[in-house]
């Protein structure tokens, strides 16, 4: 369409990681993260995404 504008973005959501998992290793997102679960390792969060 002429004068819009299409810009690329993340969907906005949480994402989720459920209880009875576990998580070996580090984990690097963007966005929001909910974790409910047992990692061993770091996590990181990047801002600005």
């Amino acid at each position: 369409m002429l004068g819009s504008k299409k810009t690329s973005s993340l969907s906005g959501g949480t994402t989720l990681i459920a209880n009875e998992t576990a998580v070996v290793g580090d984990i690097l997102f963007f966005g929001n993260l909910d974790i409910e679960c047992l990692v061993q390792g770091n996590v990181i969060a990047q801002p600005g995404k």
